[in-house]
């Protein structure tokens, strides 16, 4: 299991319960906590090393999530607060997983030095999962090369 983002002072209150139901689904309120799915894919793509982790792994201690995409497990996110460091990273795309049965893929995007996108892809659309699989269901993430 991958390690938890929110550690105190971050950690979930009893108030962001509302929003996680019990099949890991969310309510349409936005912005909203990450569910724990979606935390723990985060935490996984972010425990590879690469140019700018640091910073995001800090910035993922504040991110929500802002939009969902219907009908799939892509999620746009923000970063609370103005007073956390921008990433410095080599590519848009710094880190990327697939499944462990290539049937998709997952790309987290960094605009102007921030999260922006936890973006889940397929050759076949019909085949997006509607919710983020758990971290053992991937294979372990790779850093992706300056374009």
């Amino acid at each position: 299991m991958a390690p938890s983002l929110f550690a105190a002072p971050f950690a979930r209150t009893e108030s962001d319960s509302s929003v996680l139901a019990s099949s890991g689904a969310v309510t349409k309120s936005l912005p909203r906590p990450l569910t724990e799915r979606e935390e723990a894919v985060l935490a996984m793509l972010l425990s590879v090393k690469f140019p700018g982790c640091a910073e995001l792994l800090t910035q993922a201690r504040r991110a929500e999530v802002t939009q969902q995409w219907p009908g799939e497990a892509t999620i746009a996110l923000a970063v609370n607060g103005g007073d956390v460091p921008l990433a410095e990273v080599v590519n848009n795309v710094p880190v990327e997983t697939s499944s462990r049965d290539d049937a998709f893929g997952i790309l987290l995007h960094v605009v102007d030095g921030r999260l922006a996108t936890l973006e889940i892809y397929s050759m076949a659309v019909e085949d997006l999962p509607p919710e983020f699989p758990p971290p053992s269901a991937l294979r372990p993430p790779v850093a992706v090369a300056a374009a």
